[in-house]
């Protein structure tokens, strides 16, 4: 996903970057899939160094593991709705800071595993 991957060189600033160009790709390519586990991640890495948090202090504010920060920030495992709520409550973060870039046509994008059929009645 990233050029930088785990590494602990970023900054503010390159995390903005980064999900710039991950929307950008992915407004180019056919599967979006992982679209908005990577801008999640990549927001929650912007975030928490604009914070001067670690890995290991974000990992104890939502209850898990720094290596379980870690899968979030690079995209690897989604965060869940729950420590989102958590984190940004806790780091006074407004939720709707972390979906501003996904416009609708965007989101419209990425295709759903499943669909929902309606229900007759």
């Amino acid at each position: 996903m990233s050029r930088k991957g785990v590494t602990n060189n970023w900054t503010p600033e390159e995390c903005k970057e980064e999900i710039e160009a991950i929307i950008s790709r992915a407004n180019n390519e056919d599967s979006n899939e992982n679209l908005f586990t990577n801008v999640m991640g990549m927001k929650l890495r912007q975030r928490r160094l604009e914070l001067k948090l670690t890995q290991t202090k974000v990992g104890k504010m939502l209850d898990v593991t720094f290596q379980q920060v870690q899968k979030y920030e690079l995209g690897t495992n989604a965060i869940g709705l729950k420590n989102l709520w958590k984190f940004c409550v806790l780091t006074d973060t407004s939720i709707d800071w972390f979906f501003e870039k996904f416009h609708m046509n965007l989101l419209k994008s990425i295709k759903p595993t499943q669909t929902i059929e309606k229900e007759r009645i």
